[in-house]
């Protein structure tokens, strides 16, 4: 595969904006309809034109089959979409790759909705959120309790969260059209599936398979995406399509009040990794230590927080 900076003649500025939307690769913008690269892009179609053009006159491989070596460079170029644990970080190459579809399950109450935030404030630099809150777990101080404690300005990131409540799950098919072509969105939270109908899922799989955005997708221990739980392995999607389309799969087990067990699997459901740990004020930490030395600041800023409010 050839990449996108071997355009000839083409400005570092288009190199960007192509990049920025998902376009990593010469073979990307000859398979993709002009119209749709504009949409996505905001180039004029007559340049959008000229750089298929272009890339059509690069010779391409007759085989449609990557190397390993070409799937690790796009690797190395992709951007990864960190949890802010950094030992999680670290064993998954630096964090998920962006434009992936991760499903976070476990019991209600887990911290499900908690570790969504803090992926999405640890990313907001990439771009905006569009968070569908269907359960109404979503709290604008959980994002400043955590962009406090990374020494982020909580109200610039809460500014990057764009949050849609009350939708229903036919509604929130025909937003997700309209949202994938943003070009100033790059984290899509669906939060969560239990309240998103079984007919609905394959139309999302659809929307998903057209964009490069990230998802993230939060279920019950029932699942509902997954093709199989940790528990029971048997257990089937009812939806195989999207099932398939899941990237990484992170499980969320409470063990103590501040303390949760963390397991990170493949695609295949093979376990990747597994950590005991801790979550308070700020957010997930990656052990008590950690925890005890941020968290105390984290809670001063709230009550200061919260103590304005009340003015």
């Amino acid at each position: 595969m050839k990449r996108i900076e071997e355009l000839p003649n083409t400005s570092l500025r288009i190199i960007g904006i192509l990049r920025k939307c998902g376009f990593h690769t010469v073979e990307q913008l000859v398979d993709t309809p002009a119209k749709k690269i504009a949409t996505k892009t905001g180039l004029e179609l007559y340049i959008v034109k000229a750089l298929i053009t272009k890339a059509e006159r690069i010779p391409r491989k007759v085989s449609g089959f990557q190397t390993g070596a070409e799937i690790e460079a796009k690797e190395e170029v992709t951007l990864r979409v960190k949890t802010g644990i950094s030992l999680i970080d670290q064993h998954i190459g630096g964090g998920f790759l962006s434009g992936s579809v991760i499903e976070i399950f476990g019991p209600q109450w887990g911290g499900k909705t908690m570790i969504c935030i803090q992926i999405a404030v640890m990313n907001q630099s990439l771009g905006n959120v569009v968070w569908y809150d269907l359960e109404g777990t979503f709290t604008e101080d959980t994002v400043r309790e955590i962009a406090y404690r990374m020494k982020l300005e909580p109200e610039s990131v809460l500014e990057k969260f764009h949050i849609v409540q009350d939708m229903s799950s036919e509604n929130l098919v025909a937003d997700l059209r309209r949202v994938v072509t943003k070009d100033d969105v790059n984290l899509i939270v669906i939060d969560s599936l239990v309240k998103v109908q079984h007919r609905d899922i394959p139309q999302i799989a659809q929307i998903k398979r057209d964009s490069e955005m990230t998802f993230l997708l939060t279920n019950r221990s029932s699942i509902q995406v997954s093709r199989a739980s940790e528990k029971d392995r048997k257990s089937r999607s009812s939806n195989p399509v999207f099932a398939d389309m899941v990237d990484y799969r992170i499980m969320i087990e409470p063990r103590t009040e501040n303390e949760r067990r963390v397991v990170v699997m493949s695609s295949a459901s093979v376990e990747r990794g597994e950590w005991i740990v801790s979550l308070g004020y700020g957010g997930f930490y990656q052990n008590n230590r950690s925890l005890k030395l941020h968290s105390r600041r984290v809670q001063r800023y709230l009550r200061r927080l919260r103590g304005h409010k009340l003015l």
